[in-house]
């Protein structure tokens, strides 16, 4: 039984690393667009709650909250809705209120922790 020549063998190789990128690769780039998908949300969600931890909520709130509600509708991660459900609260914390109460104050705060202890 001959082996055959080193260049038959060098190309093989080559084409078994071609495959295992090529499988390997969609996999890769998926998780990553997924894990910024998951800091952005979380970036959002980080920002309003700092804005109405600092009682500053200005006209932006009101884009935040379509963004929840839209984007509860449709992402099906389980960490993304974990996140977005956070910025619910937020919602329902707040309400129609412009200015908070220190009850109010104390729940973002609650809710801050809660985000932080999410892993995105």
């Amino acid at each position: 039984m001959e082996i055959g020549p080193l260049s038959e063998w060098v190309g093989a190789l080559a084409e078994l690393i071609a495959v295992a990128v090529a499988l390997f690769l969609p996999y890769y780039n998926e998780r990553k667009a997924l894990h910024q998908r998951l800091r952005r949300y979380k970036h959002i969600v980080e920002q309003t709650l700092n804005t109405a931890a600092a009682n500053q909520l200005t006209a932006d709130y009101r884009d935040f909250c379509s963004f929840v509600k839209i984007t509860l509708q449709l992402d099906m991660d389980d960490t993304a809705v974990e996140i977005l459900e956070v910025g619910q609260a937020l919602i329902t914390t707040v309400g129609d209120a412009t200015t908070l109460s220190f009850d109010q104050l104390q729940t973002v705060g609650e809710l801050r922790q809660q985000l932080a202890n999410i892993n995105a």
